[in-house]
């Protein structure tokens, strides 16, 4: 590709124009910094030059939403929507979806959003909600291998989190090792608030939602009431 192939390509995705009419009560500004915050179109920051492709690409995206409705296709409607929305579009999806979605792929999909998402305390409620629903079939929150290594672990046995603030102690996602849970500590450590620590805590394995290996951080995931704290300690 030459030069002016290479430029006539980017032209075609980057320039100014009107921005859509669905995006436009999107666009805020955040300490002087414009932002396009729309479910399925999400540039931060954001400017006019972008406007040409945040256009094309949402109505890409909703074109690809709808006919992952009409073909019954959760996963894909999910992900057709920017990462902070997609928990809030499978609620969607099992409230709208004419197909029904059976237990197996409707834990198949909520793991792919958990394992996906950065924010999920924003929304803690809802997981919590999601996580009881009354769905059989969860061992389909994890893949094969996690199954069995969880299969093969003690009744109970020891969980640890990295934390801040007090009411983070009690949170969704543990870790199976003291060494990761520090690193989540001090990451999440802010000058001048509180302390880091790491939480110990007991959790039942039958009580355990999942064990996800797949980002290496052997997380345990358990409704926050399933787990016993133990021992709450501040890292230097």
């Amino acid at each position: 590709m030459n030069i002016q192939d290479e430029l006539a390509k980017l032209h075609e995705f980057y320039g100014t124009e009107e921005l859509h009419p669905d995006l436009l009560p999107y666009l805020e500004k955040v300490d002087d910094m414009p932002m396009l915050r729309h479910p399925l179109v999400y540039f931060v920051p954001f400017s006019d030059m972008q406007s040409k492709h945040a256009n094309r690409l949402y109505e890409h995206r909703k074109a690809d939403v709808a006919a992952a409705l009409r073909n019954g296709e959760p996963h894909r409607f999910v992900f057709a929507h920017e990462r902070p929305y997609r928990l809030a579009a499978f609620q969607e999806y099992l409230e709208t979806s004419v197909e029904d979605v059976t237990d197996s792929e409707y834990w198949r999909v909520l793991s792919s959003i958990w394992i996906d998402t950065e924010n999920y305390w924003q929304n803690k409620k809802d997981w919590i909600d999601m996580f009881q629903a009354h769905r059989h079939d969860r061992l389909h929150f994890m893949d094969m291998e996690e199954r069995m290594h969880l299969a093969m672990m003690d009744s109970e046995f020891t969980v640890y989190r990295g934390a801040t603030y007090l009411d983070a102690q009690r949170g969704l996602s543990w870790s199976l090792s003291e060494e990761r849970a520090k690193w989540f500590a001090k990451r999440l450590h802010q000058p001048g608030g509180p302390p880091p620590v790491v939480v110990e805590g007991a959790v039942r394995r039958g009580d355990v939602i999942g064990l996800l290996e797949s980002r290496g951080e052997e997380e345990i995931v358990a409704l926050p009431w399933n787990v016993v704290i133990n021992k709450i300690g501040e890292l230097e």
